[in-house]
């Protein structure tokens, strides 16, 4: 959609479905039928009800169960014209529940409702300037510094791009591999091959947003070739990364 929004739509899913994930942008989640899900992040765990919303800030490191059967919006938002220049690191704290009554809770369901009807952006616009503000409220208030981190985290949140093996992290918290994994786990929620997995689809993105061509944000991110980005990408958003920035920027970057 325009304006740097879109949607993600579950339908009477028929599987229970899972997912871990540093997002490129902020979201806010409401449950529109039968269904739960249930979202972890380093230091919090939010089961999603009826009447809630899911707030999950860009960058904040999370994963999350849902049950088969459910139905479920997420509208996503970013202005890459308010980016700031420098990397947003994962975030602590991140994940809640927030109310979504009234105008809100409408506003999203009628954005499903007409997305699954095919409505051009134009329909969309009054619903989605309702829960801008809402959006905006919750970003404004949400949690400016990453976590306390140990000597190894902080060196993979740094070099995170580099073709190093996680035998080098563990090596700097005076760990085993297997014992830094689950150490990490802990605190992030993820292994941290697939943390720094997610750090480089984030730098990526913000690549892409900038108006980076496609091989540019895959290398200058640590991927090893435009070919496991794409793949890489298309596992996680659903589409290919020159695809994704056509929607988001409305205009493609080169290849």
């Amino acid at each position: 959609m325009g304006d740097g929004a879109w949607v993600m739509i579950g339908r009477d899913l028929p599987d229970r479905f899972t997912w871990s994930s540093v997002p490129p942008a902020s979201s806010l989640s409401v449950l529109w039928g039968a269904g739960a899900c249930t979202v972890e992040d380093a230091s919090n765990t939010v089961t999603l009800l009826s009447d809630e919303a899911l707030w999950i800030p860009e960058a904040c490191a999370h994963r999350g169960d849902g049950a088969a059967g459910s139905d479920f919006l997420t509208l996503f938002w970013v202005e890459p014209s308010e980016r700031p220049s420098e990397r947003s690191l994962p975030r602590g704290n991140g994940i809640r529940s927030v109310s979504c009554a009234g105008s809100t809770r409408t506003a999203l369901l009628r954005v499903a409702a007409l997305l699954l009807d095919g409505a051009p952006d134009a329909a969309l616009a009054n619903d989605l300037e309702t829960v801008r503000s809402v959006v905006y409220e919750l970003a404004d208030d949400a949690p400016a510094e990453p976590m306390t981190l140990t000597r190894a985290e902080a060196v993979l949140l740094e070099r995170f791009d580099e073709a190093l093996p996680i035998s080098a992290f563990s090596t700097l918290a005076r760990q085993s591999a297997p014992q830094f994994t689950r150490f990490f786990r802990r605190a992030w929620g993820l292994a941290p091959i697939q943390f720094r997995k997610q750090l480089r689809l984030l730098q990526a993105t913000h690549a892409l947003l900038e108006g980076r061509s496609v091989t540019r944000a895959a290398l200058d991110a640590g991927f090893s070739d435009t070919a496991h980005f794409t793949r890489t990408f298309r596992d996680q958003y659903g589409r290919p990364p020159s695809a994704w920035a056509r929607e988001v920027r409305g205009s493609s970057p080169e290849g």
